[in-house]
């Protein structure tokens, strides 16, 4: 029995560099939220989880919404 090499053609560049790159902001928010609440990374992905939730919305909407708030200075919003 040969080993099988793991079948990276399914996985195009693209789609591979949009997972990357959603994670990416995930945990920019993530950081967001441990530095603007003192809380650890899962209580930060608790309330990514939450707020999406509430919003109707997904975790990567929530914090791309986040992380565009923060890094244009946007204190329009209010995040309780």
């Amino acid at each position: 029995m040969s080993a099988n090499p793991p079948r990276l053609s399914l996985v195009t560049n693209g789609s591979l560099r949009r997972a990357v790159t959603h994670q990416a902001l995930v945990e920019q928010a993530k950081g967001i939220l441990i530095l603007l609440y003192r809380i650890d990374a899962e209580q930060a992905a608790d309330v990514l989880g939450k707020w999406a939730a509430e919003t109707g919305s997904t975790v990567l909407m929530v914090a791309r919404t986040l992380v565009q708030a923060v890094c244009l200075d946007d204190d329009t919003r209010e995040w309780d």
